[in-house]
């Protein structure tokens, strides 16, 4: 902003650039043979926000499902599947998501609540985060998992203590063992998602997002809409990137770069997942979680096979986008960066790590001298969540979370940010009174340290 004159008048367009900021007087000089003038009578114009991370088609479709999102206790979560399931007889499967997982005891809601509201269709309810899933028993039997069905990799199927039962959550990748047999989304339905996530953006002045993981149908209808003209944000997106194919799909992601570029639309980002989440003891720890001894959460790939993964597509010219939440994920994304330097020389990369829930003190540094893009979000830092992390097996170190954010935002003038948003849904989304009304929700003795954060993100936004 210019502070010599932090208001004004008028503004010009040409070319698709702002190319007058100024009193009205200067915008008429301007003015083209043929202008188009937009009186708003008053009104505010803002630059257009960018959203850092979000799922815009998936989230979009989600608004058309059973939408968990934003509901604060588990009657008005059971209340609303029980409307949705009501309302819906002729679905063959009741899909939806968007429950917060400190709602539930140890983050693992039971079939048994799920049977009484939906009983006869099978349930595949996802939660607010994307790394578990609830469902009932009979879409437990659809998919054949019994009391000695084995973890698969990178998953667990939580069980019932008693019984040895499977509970009815499902952790990572033990969700797609439910999920492979509900029929995906067609084209159609991804349009109509993406139309919906459009709009949504729109209203909020999101004017550029960048589309956190994507599938070959999401790229497909970015492109369509990108086609048709009917994109109204431009997209950022990234390309999901399997982690059990390694460095042999490189090619592969290449080729839909370069099918997929379009006008508004830069496919030149690439999604990896290192690790999972903290309440469901997945994200990936230096310490070991104090209620499960010797479990430091296993990373979705070894530290060999991440940095061979950067560095090749770091060389292949694609901006990462990593998903690390623990502080050994996130250890282990700056060691690949930092590899993936030494082997390809250093350029203007911008790669990101995304949410940044727990970070070791001596890695904050890091994140400047490799240039790195600290990506976190403010609902991976809103109250309910930090003050429930004790009980997941956290201990001392929650009280880390909110000073290591503090010290990032200080350091903004150094360190690239960025505020992005996970889930479209939420009613949080694109909001910080969402983050600040949250203080006041929690007892004083839990807060330690989060009022510094809450006037260093003021002072950001």
């Amino acid at each position: 902003m210019n502070e010599a004159l932090p208001w004004a008048e008028g503004v010009a367009v040409g070319g698709g650039k702002i190319i007058y900021v100024g009193d009205s007087r200067g915008v008429e000089k301007l003015k083209s043979p043929a202008p188009k003038v937009i009186d708003l009578a008053g009104k505010m114009v803002l630059p257009g926000f960018h959203d850092s991370h979000i799922h815009l088609v998936s989230g979009g479709i989600e608004l058309g499902q059973c939408n968990l999102s934003g509901l604060g206790t588990n009657e008005e979560i059971f209340a609303k599947i029980r409307e949705y399931a009501a309302e819906h007889p002729e679905k063959k499967w009741i899909v939806g998501g968007g429950w917060d997982l400190p709602i539930f005891p140890e983050a693992n809601p039971l079939k048994e609540e799920l049977d009484k509201l939906v009983p006869d269709q099978p349930t595949y309810l996802t939660a607010a985060d994307g790394h578990s899933a609830w469902v009932n028993s009979r879409a437990l039997e659809i998919a054949g998992i019994t009391a000695s069905t084995p973890d698969p990799e990178n998953g667990r199927i939580e069980h019932q203590a008693k019984t040895g039962e499977p509970s009815g959550t499902l952790r990572e990748s033990a969700a797609e063992l439910v999920a492979q047999h509900i029929p995906g989304a067609t084209a159609e339905e991804s349009l109509n998602g993406l139309r919906e996530g459009l709009a949504l953006a729109n209203r909020f002045g999101i004017t550029s997002v960048l589309e956190a993981s994507a599938d070959e149908k999401i790229l497909e209808a970015y492109a369509e809409f990108d086609r048709r003209g009917s994109l109204t944000t431009r997209v950022l997106a990234s390309i999901y990137v399997d982690p059990k194919k390694g460095v042999d799909q490189i090619e592969d992601l290449i080729q839909k770069h370069e099918k997929y570029q379009g006008r508004l639309l830069r496919v030149m980002a690439a999604k990896i997942f290192v690790d999972g989440v903290i309440e469901s003891h997945t994200a990936a720890l230096l310490e070991p979680y104090l209620d499960r001894p010797g479990d430091r959460g296993v990373p979705i790939l070894k530290a060999d096979e991440l940095n061979r993964l950067a560095a090749g597509l770091d060389k292949a010219g694609f901006q990462i986008h990593i998903h690390a939440i623990g502080d050994r994920a996130v250890r282990m994304s700056l060691d690949a960066f930092e590899a993936a330097q030494k082997i390809n020389g250093r350029r203007d990369a911008r790669h990101h790590i995304a949410h940044l829930e727990l970070i070791s003190p001596s890695d904050i540094p890091r994140f400047k001298v490799l240039g790195v893009v600290a990506n976190f979000q403010l609902a991976h830092c809103r109250l309910p969540i930090v003050s429930a992390l004790d009980p997941f097996g956290l201990g001392p170190r929650v009280c880390s979370l909110p000073h290591w954010r503090s010290n990032l935002l200080r350091a903004r003038r150094d360190v690239p940010q960025s505020r992005g948003t996970v889930r479209l849904p939420q009613r949080r989304i694109w909001r910080l009174g969402g983050f600040s009304l949250r203080l006041g929700n929690v007892p004083g003795d839990q807060r330690l340290g989060h009022r510094g954060l809450e006037s260093d993100v003021r002072e950001i936004f």
